[in-house]
């Protein structure tokens, strides 16, 4: 069974002017039996879908938040990961994510570490 759960931006409206009130542009996650595949996210709120920062990990944490939330709706936790890709604009930032991601992980999913 494959079960879609909606993504809602607040600022979908703004970027989508013609999407009528109530729709979603993609899919948060998609759920095929015990399987989580999470759309793309980003360090975006999702109240309001703006980026909040223009600091590496501080964008990082959203997005990391943005993630524990698919996985905690779609009835899972942080702890069941078991992949992820982070693309970053210059690999220089690799040692900055990892940390960032490590201390994430550290308290929100401790079977991970």
């Amino acid at each position: 069974m494959t079960k879609h759960y909606p993504m809602y931006y607040g600022g979908v409206k703004q970027v989508y002017p013609n999407i009528p009130p109530g729709s979603t542009i993609c899919a948060r996650s998609v759920v095929v039996d015990n399987l989580i595949f999470p759309s793309g996210i980003a360090g975006q709120d999702k109240e309001t879908g703006e980026v909040t920062s223009n600091v590496l990990e501080e964008q990082i944490v959203v997005a990391l938040d943005n993630l524990r939330s698919a996985m905690e709706e779609a009835g899972s936790s942080m702890n069941n990961i078991i992949h992820t890709n982070m693309l970053l604009k210059d690999v220089k930032d690799y040692p900055r994510m990892r940390k960032t991601e490590l201390e994430y992980y550290k308290k929100h999913a401790p079977l991970l570490v």
